[in-house]
């Protein structure tokens, strides 16, 4: 389980999409040498570089994954429906990504609607965060930031904003290659 692995730092398309290339025209990039490249500050490598692993975009051997290949090759800018389907799956389907797993796949499937306080008392009532509420707190941001209008996941339409702060989900619709990815991943 993780908990602040961002470093306060939401996920956002244009840097995900610059360090995603950054991987793909330079293997073996450490934290450092990856926020060098991208042109932001070490705190902001270092927490790209654990996005990057948190998505399945980047392998532990310094290298892109598979998928951070594929992405590459095809949608370098992360600008397809698809390709947002696919990070966002992999992100929610991730354990070790315990805020975005927990949410997305135990929490808000059980709510017609749901706020960010309410988020983080199911989260803490399940031992999630507890010794850690600041980051908890930031994570649970990250997480609702990221379906705000004009970010990465709005265009999925998971979650819409219905009052100030607190959230509905809405009606998704999956492209059947992410169906066929999911199978795939799973055998």
């Amino acid at each position: 389980m993780s908990i602040g692995f961002s470093y306060t730092f939401g996920l956002d398309k244009a840097t995900l999409s610059a360090a995603v290339q950054a991987m793909g025209r330079h293997r073996g990039l450490s934290e450092f040498d990856l926020a060098k490249e991208m042109g932001v500050g070490g705190k902001k490598g270092i927490a790209y570089n654990a996005w990057l692993m948190y998505l399945g975009l980047r392998k532990r051997t310094r290298e892109l994954s598979p998928l951070g290949a594929l992405l590459l090759a095809k949608d370098p800018h992360l600008d397809s429906q698809i390709s947002l389907q696919l990070l966002h799956y992999q992100l929610c389907s991730n354990p070790q990504a315990i805020v975005w797993c927990t949410l997305s796949n135990k929490i808000i499937p059980a709510t017609d609607a749901i706020s960010v306080a309410r988020a983080m008392e199911s989260l803490t009532s399940m031992g999630i965060g507890i010794s850690n509420m600041k980051n908890l707190r930031s994570d649970i941001g990250i997480f609702f930031a990221a379906y705000a209008p004009g970010q990465i996941f709005a265009p999925l339409n998971y979650l819409r904003l219905i009052e100030d702060n607190i959230y509905a989900p809405g009606g998704v619709e999956l492209a059947p290659l992410l169906l066929a990815y999911i199978l795939y991943s799973r055998r």
